[in-house]
């Protein structure tokens, strides 16, 4: 019976038995805890500079080995990049001191189809209105002939049609380190253009693309006209013709009948 006891009291033993005990408990605790972690998703499509409050995003829940890297509380801030709709929102997106600002520009032309809101874009520059020289005595007192890349990093926010009373504007949301430049651009009394960073060109007006396949269509009925009435001058000299022999062959009957007479009477 001794030796019995003195294993029971061995401490390594009473170790043992603790160890077991805690894994058990941790182990419970960490099957107990939540298998889905709340993030938020984008229902529609979410342009830069929009306030995370006033974003449309609605909760989902994903597993908790990967929604690290996506928004896990929708409260301050503004979201930086562009989210397609259904999208989940990256951690990364979130601004909580903005960095940009929206800042709306004329167009001197409206921009290519191919660009987008939320796209990256390049502002360009362009002459005010009504200057031609682009020496240090012109209107505004600075060269701007030449088209001058003044932002390298906005983005597309909306674009604003021509309409009667006024041009084209372009809404973008602009780095604040470039806000002062464009600015003093738009004090100038200066147009802008934007492009895309791979040097898309901007659109041509409309009537210029339409103008070619007017004139083409134009040609057409020309060559249409020219073969009809080529074809009306064939069958009235035709029908002319026709008329002629039937004449002569007319004129030369009268003729052979009396002949036929004067041999008789012989």
């Amino acid at each position: 019976m001794r030796p019995r006891l003195q294993r029971l009291k061995d401490p390594r033993l009473a170790a043992g038995i603790v160890l077991i005990l805690a894994c058990a408990i941790i182990g419970g605790y960490v099957l107990s805890g939540p298998q889905t972690v709340r993030v938020y998703r984008a229902t529609a499509a979410v342009l830069p500079g929009t306030p995370v409050a006033k974003a449309p995003l609605e909760a989902v829940e994903i597993s908790p080995q990967v929604a690290g890297a996506y928004l896990q509380t929708a409260g301050a801030g503004t979201i930086g990049i562009p989210i397609a709709a259904g999208e989940l929102v990256p951690q990364s997106a979130l601004e909580e001191v903005p960095r940009a600002a929206h800042v709306v520009l004329p167009l001197a032309i409206s921009p290519a189809g191919v660009i987008a809101p939320g796209d990256r874009i390049e502002i360009w520059q362009m002459r005010p209105p009504g200057v031609t020289n682009t020496g240090p005595g012109n209107n505004f007192g600075e060269a701007v002939a030449e088209p001058r890349l003044v932002c390298r990093d906005a983005r597309l926010v909306a674009v604003r049609e021509a309409s009667m009373q006024a041009a084209p504007e372009v809404e973008v949301y602009i780095p604040l380190a470039d806000i002062p430049p464009v600015l003093r651009a738009l004090n100038t009394g200066a147009n802008f253009v934007i492009l895309s960073p791979q040097g898309e060109p901007v659109s041509m007006p409309k009537d210029a693309v339409d103008s070619e396949p007017r004139n083409a269509d134009a040609a057409g009925a020309n060559e249409a006209a020219g073969a009809d009435d080529a074809a009306g001058a064939d069958d009235a000299a035709g029908t002319n013709e026709a008329a002629g022999a039937d004449d002569t062959a007319g004129a030369a009957g009268p003729n052979e009948a009396l002949v036929g007479a004067e041999n008789r009477e012989e």
